[in-house]
């Protein structure tokens, strides 16, 4: 028999009071650890950050060490031959300041025809192939971007005779992260095999590419004052944007310049305050559009509420729309309250008839 005086009345809502606080406590506890759980992926995030910052730190100091500079390039796939190709806009080789297409192209027909050199390099022939079909897609084509590898650079520096040094900031199984030098041929720089032309790239997570440019190139300081401190690769499209900007600024200035001249002026002075038009480059002025021919207004048609004034629809107020049903008649205002007035009479005369 339950106890009338105990809280609960009964053994069933006792059970509900205690399961419904058992849940509740799961659910506290489950907001617990998922709370931890934030506290703990922020504190790793945190860490992680602080890694990263370290070991670009040591990147930075590594770089300034041996006197270079790193350029960044895009993270889309083609962080390589962005490099090479920057590199090539630098310093005016105009083998190499081609289209990203053209680049693998040349790297996938190294590979193909010396396939006595790079066939150890993979498992099969059909390895091989597979690697020289993959190596040529890109956007320009319609696909996705594949990084270049090892081999990659290596038919690289092969087709364009260059030497690329490989700045590879890596870790090992035996070493914490460091910077590892591989130069492409491996003989670029001993002896009669020894190639002027040096491109530095610097590697990172082991599929990253950016360009190093020495401090003091000359080339390289040119076109960071042409484009700014901040160059990137692509640079085509960077320094078309820069010299662009460059162009208005210099129309700018002249348009202001020959707008001060007074007509009162003399001409010594007019013309030392205005920028001489032929020191200007040509600019290309984008003509307008010729206007768009329009068609002429439709005239609405004639609504039954409506009549022509002067040739203008204009709205007669004499006229009104009267629904009956489901029909549609055009009554005359004036007609229609004498007609409601008649109807007003009939129905009063016929009332007194029924009172007598």
């Amino acid at each position: 028999m339950a106890n009338p005086y105990h809280p609960y009345k009964s053994e069933a809502n006792m059970m509900k009071a205690l399961a419904a606080n058992h849940n509740k406590l799961e659910r506290e506890a489950e907001q617990r650890r998922k709370a931890g759980n934030v506290r703990a992926a922020l504190q790793k995030n945190q860490e992680i950050q602080r890694i990263i910052q370290e070991r670009e730190e040591e990147v930075k100091n590594y770089l300034q060490e041996i006197g270079l500079v790193k350029i960044q390039t895009g993270a889309d796939g083609n962080c390589f031959f962005y490099a090479v190709q920057g590199y090539a806009d630098i310093k005016g080789r105009e083998d190499m300041s081609v289209s990203i297409e053209a680049l693998r192209d040349a790297v996938a027909e190294t590979i193909q025809t010396r396939n006595d050199v790079y066939l150890p390099s993979f498992v099969s022939n059909a390895a091989l192939q597979a690697h020289v079909a993959n190596i040529r897609k890109c956007e320009e084509r319609g696909d996705t971007n594949t990084w270049a590898d090892e081999v990659d650079v290596a038919a690289f520096s092969d087709h364009f005779n260059v030497c690329i040094v490989i700045h590879d900031w890596r870790e090992t199984h035996d070493l914490p992260y460091h910077m590892a030098q591989i130069s492409y041929p491996h003989d670029c720089d001993v002896g009669r095999n020894a190639n002027p032309t040096r491109i530095h790239i610097l590697r990172t997570n082991m599929n990253h590419y950016s360009l190093l440019m020495p401090l003091n190139d000359p080339e390289y300081n040119a076109v960071k004052l042409f484009v700014g401190e901040n160059v990137s690769l692509p640079l085509i499209p960077a320094v078309a944007i820069a010299h662009q900007n460059q162009l208005k600024q210099m129309a700018n200035q002249a348009s202001a310049n020959l707008s001060n001249v007074h007509l009162n002026q003399p001409a010594a002075a007019a013309s030392s305050s205005a920028v001489p038009l032929a020191e200007l480059p040509p600019l290309r002025f984008i003509p307008r559009a010729p206007p768009v021919q329009r068609a002429p207004p439709v005239q609405p048609a004639e609504h039954p509420n409506q009549r022509k004034i002067n040739n203008a629809f204009v709205v007669d107020p004499n006229w009104v729309w009267k629904l009956g049903g489901t029909r549609k008649r055009r009554m005359n205002k004036h007609k229609t309250q004498k007609k409601l007035r008649k109807t007003r009479q009939k129905r009063n005369k016929n009332k007194s008839r029924r009172r007598l």
